[in-house]
């Protein structure tokens, strides 16, 4: 009774879980509440740098390319995508049903991030997750190839799919309150939640974590009473901004945090409205 016994071990060994690879923290988060314990997400940019800089080895490309699953953001998020041969009947760009409304950003001022090496945030403005109603299309997408890719977890991709579109959903009604509100932005990326929600928003263009030069203070000048910014401020920063009467609030757009997408906007959301 070999194969009886043989039958019975094959039925008990688990099976392996589908890799998938995010680009970024909001694919990351999406694609792990939707897959459960189906998948391993992987997140390959090491903590600290901003996925949408980050440029993979030759040995990691092989294993991003060796995935089951490859999500990718669109609006030229992660531009080594583009200059790399990814299998196209595994990868899925998340944001295509509304590439349309993709916002294009003039040349901006040149600035560094950390340790990313100098750029400027001129093309198409990539944080296209701000708006929670995009959000929640890019989570069906990666709900759909989910499905492709693990048929039998097909009931259960599509009841977290069901609750996480009634989470953004409820982000989007919230956000939506704001309506009016005329605020500032420590820099680019806050594109998609100021058209979505109508704020009345300028982008200052402060170089992140670095005190402000004159030039910088001379564009503080402004009606408006709400400063966001992306990671907390140099002291010099938050100084210059609450001596023009400004309130800072916290607003982290969740580009490379791989967990909790869904909580981390909801206090987001909890800090503005306690500033407004």
């Amino acid at each position: 009774m070999r194969w009886l016994a043989l039958l019975v071990a094959l039925a008990c060994t688990p099976v392996a879980a589908q890799t998938v690879t995010t680009v970024n923290g909001p694919l990351a988060s999406m694609a792990k509440t939707l897959g459960g314990d189906a998948i391993t997400v992987l997140y390959p940019v090491p903590p600290g740098i901003d996925p949408a800089l980050w440029r993979p080895s030759i040995a990691q490309i092989a294993q991003i390319q060796s995935s089951d699953l490859i999500l990718l953001n669109g609006a030229e998020f992660a531009k080594w995508t583009a200059k790399t041969s990814l299998p196209r009947a595994r990868t899925v760009n998340t944001s295509r049903a509304f590439q349309d409304a993709y916002i294009a950003t003039a040349q901006g001022l040149t600035h560094t991030h950390g340790n990313d090496g100098e750029h400027s945030h001129a093309g198409i403005a990539p944080l296209v997750w701000l708006d929670f109603s995009q959000a929640a299309q890019q989570a069906a997408a990666i709900a759909t190839a989910l499905k492709r890719l693990t048929p039998d977890q097909a009931a259960a991709i599509d009841s977290r799919l069901t609750t996480l579109t009634q989470q953004l959903n409820a982000l989007h009604a919230r956000a939506s309150t704001f309506v009016g509100t005329k605020v500032l932005a420590d820099h680019s990326g806050f594109e998609y939640f100021a058209r979505a929600y109508d704020l009345r928003m300028t982008d200052i263009a402060w170089t992140p974590g670095q005190a402000p030069a004159p030039k910088d203070l001379a564009r503080l000048t402004t009606d408006a009473k709400i400063i966001l910014w992306q990671a907390p401020p140099h002291p010099e920063a938050e100084a210059a901004t609450q001596a023009a009467g400004l309130t800072s609030v916290l607003f982290f757009p969740g580009t490379d945090n791989p967990e909790g997408f869904v909580a981390q906007m909801t206090e987001n959301l909890d800090r503005l409205e306690a500033a407004r």
